[in-house]
């Protein structure tokens, strides 16, 4: 059997595009698969070190990756490494963490995924990497014997047992003899037989607390079809289960629980990007209007509902890089965003009961023109509710704020609705969505300026100055040009500082950026409540929601100044006397004042 399976670790590994490495705890090399060779200047790594094979800059980086998996049990980082075969230089997202045998023998695990061409196996590694580490359900993983080998946080935290304690053990560790013993008997027959199983147990923590939950457990095979291992999603349903008579509404609470947990993702989707909160909600209940208002039977508006709320989920498999991207997405971006509705799709097709909703996620980006995707479907070809939602969806994108520009009202969502009939959209969808989305409230709170610590960080990406840490110019534009709109900014005020470059040319360019960086850790500190943005180099903007008073002198206490010969003054201009778009139109007011 040990055999069998590590041929199937060989066969498995093999087909993994990806570099995958095993080290012992003195790192030399337990296993590579065959994709290393062409990086390695030796045929046989196993053995040796990674500075043996490697050249130096690419080895340090990769030493320093199982040296912090050791210290902390995971690690990431980006490396380079030359293709010494094809002479070509690649990227790598490098992803290191500890592991454990049945014999607790520590080892680290490497997995490097080749990023240059953005193949698409990344997406899934990440999307497995970020639901298993953040997800808000239950995950474990057994062999087929059914003993666990892998289980997530929420695990842990559920149930009291941590990963160490679990290896190896059966999930009858948590059994609370409630159930009958035929019960798991159809469990283990379905999942044995390559079904999934989906029920509610009643279990015992490790502090001997009784608890419900609700749980699905699958199969998962081999290329050959064989079962390998058994994979259980689970979820806390205790106050759920106490508050109501749950044995009599068994089925009920499955959909609904297994439901809730697919909504979780689609949470956790929404809760990456402030434009995309409240999103699906809206697409549902205005696809259900549109539906209605088109005759369609009460199980029809249903299904078009529910396909509303989880039309996105597919999401959860896009990079924060592309789906938080503020500004117009690059070709390969767009084509990598666009994957979002197969992995939806799916998602949802391997659920029996979401099948229906499947197909109408599958074609909720397709156009009656055929210019749409996935399969350029056109017309008739396109199923109705997927026509609605359609339409829907477009509406919803049409008339919500995002940070470049502001959304449409509803006379000129209506107006391109009517522009895009038979091209983009049904006629007649069209023209009942007109009728019922005519007269409906749109949402104008949806902000995607950052406001907590997490969101700065997110927007750090895309905005923020390398050098101080403060915003940029491009950054300064989109809050200017919505605060024509939102009137949210009231107070800006100019710093302008003289006498840089000759500091510079004095002190040299590093100490230059570093009096730059304290200079604006000062701003931040000062003006808490503002935004500090870097611009011209050597000038800094301070915008508020409020006036906010600059006094030079308090700026120049800062040690940074002494004996620096550099000076500061300001100019303030206020917005709700001023129109200003942007930073060229900034300019303009303050040198017309001058």
């Amino acid at each position: 059997m040990s055999e069998q399976k590590n041929d199937l670790f060989e066969q498995f590994m093999e087909e993994i595009p990806a570099v995958i490495g095993i080290h012992d705890d003195e790192e030399r090399i337990v296993y590579m698969n065959s994709i290393a060779n062409s990086f390695f200047t030796k045929e046989n790594a196993v053995g040796l070190l990674l500075c043996d094979l490697l050249p130096k800059e690419t080895a340090d980086k990769a030493a320093q990756l199982l040296k912090e998996a050791k210290r902390n049990g995971h690690a990431k980082m980006i490396i380079e490494a030359e293709d010494l075969k094809n002479n070509t230089r690649h990227i790598f997202k490098a992803l290191a963490f500890t592991i454990k045998d049945k014999e607790q023998n520590v080892q680290i695990g490497t997995i490097y995924v080749d990023i240059t061409k953005q193949q698409e196996n990344i997406h899934e590694i990440l999307k497995l990497q970020y639901i298993l580490d953040s997800s808000p359900v239950s995950i474990l993983i057994t062999d087929i014997d059914g003993n666990m080998e892998y289980v997530n946080p929420f695990f842990s935290e559920t149930t009291g047992y941590s990963l160490e304690e679990v290896i190896g053990k059966n999930p009858k560790i948590l059994k609370s003899d409630f159930h009958p013993d035929e019960d798991y008997k159809e469990l283990w027959e379905d999942i044995s037989n390559g079904e999934v199983w989906n029920g509610t147990f009643k279990n015992i923590k490790k502090n001997g607390e009784e608890y419900w939950e609700s749980a699905i457990i699958a199969p998962v095979k081999n290329s050959y079809g064989k079962i390998t291992n058994y994979i259980g999603i689970k979820q806390e349903i205790t106050q759920h289960v106490y508050l109501k008579a749950e044995l009599q509404q068994k089925e009920e609470e499955r959909a609904q629980n297994f439901e809730k947990t697919l909504e979780s993702f689609v949470a956790i989707v929404e809760d990456r990007d402030a434009y995309t909160g409240g999103h699906s909600q809206r697409v549902a209940t205005y696809s259900k209007m549109i539906a209605q208002e088109m005759g369609c039977s009460l199980d029809e508006c249903e299904l078009i509902y529910r396909a509303g709320i989880l039309h996105d989920i597919g999401k959860i498999s896009t990079p924060d890089n592309i789906l938080l991207k503020p500004d117009k997405l690059s070709e390969l971006e767009y084509k990598l965003i666009k994957r979002h509705v197969e992995v939806s799709y799916t998602i949802l097709n391997t659920i029996p009961m979401y099948k229906e909703i499947a197909d109408i996620v599958l074609c909720h980006h397709e156009r009656y023109d055929a210019k749409g995707y996935p399969r350029g479907l056109g017309g008739d070809e396109i199923p109705l509710l997927s026509q609605i939602m359609i339409v829907a969806d477009a509406f919803d994108a049409m008339t919500t704020n995002r940070i470049y520009k502001v959304g449409k009202n509803i006379n000129e969502a209506m107006q391109e609705l009517r522009e895009q009939s038979s091209k983009q959209f049904h006629p007649e969808v069209v023209e009942s969505a007109i009728k019922v989305l005519g007269h409906v409230e749109l949402v104008s709170n949806i902000n995607q300026l950052p406001v907590t610590e997490l969101e700065k960080e997110r927007f750090a990406y895309f905005y923020r100055d390398q050098i101080t840490d403060a915003y940029n110019s491009k950054y300064l534009n989109n809050i200017l040009n919505q605060n024509v709109i939102k009137k949210e900014f009231i107070c800006v005020n100019t710093i302008y500082m003289h006498n840089f470059s000759t500091y510079n040319e004095k002190h040299g360019w590093a100490k230059g950026d570093l009096f730059l960086k304290k200079f604006a850790e000062g701003l931040i500190e000062k003006f808490p409540l503002s935004f500090i943005f870097r611009i011209h180099g050597d000038d800094f903007v301070v915008i508020g929601k409020s006036h906010t008073d600059i006094v030079l002198d308090d700026l120049m206490q800062q040690e940074i100044f002494k004996e620096s010969g550099i000076t500061l003054s300001y100019k303030h201009v206020d917005l709700r006397q001023n129109n200003i778009n942007n930073l060229h139109e900034l300019e303009t007011v303050i040198l017309k004042h001058n």
